[in-house]
């Protein structure tokens, strides 16, 4: 997806077609990833049944990060939720069945 307008330290901007993918590996970005998943365990822990997201969980440390890749694509689809979480579906035109 395309850079979420977190990265750009305005999220009140809107995001330019033009803008690069991914996310920047700034500290204020990973802290940012970091809390979002704080967020997502404390409404959700009943329902995190995954052993090894749960061991990477209670192992996490910020001088060990690269060794914890199921943490860092959970911050990575917190900050990817949080960036469409605003858009509102339109409803699809019928499509026909033909070439």
């Amino acid at each position: 997806m395309r850079r979420p307008r977190v990265c750009s330290g305005d999220p009140s901007r809107k995001r330019s077609s033009t803008s690069p993918y991914g996310t920047t590996t700034s500290t204020a970005m990973i802290d940012h990833g970091i809390q979002l998943v704080a967020d997502y365990i404390e409404n959700y822990w009943e329902e995190m049944w995954f052993i090894d997201m749960l061991n990477q969980l209670l192992k996490y440390s910020d001088e060990n990060k690269g060794k914890f890749d199921i943490v860092a694509a959970m911050q990575m689809a917190e900050i990817a939720d949080e960036e469409v979480s605003e858009l509102v579906p339109v409803a699809v035109k019928e499509v026909k069945n033909e070439f």
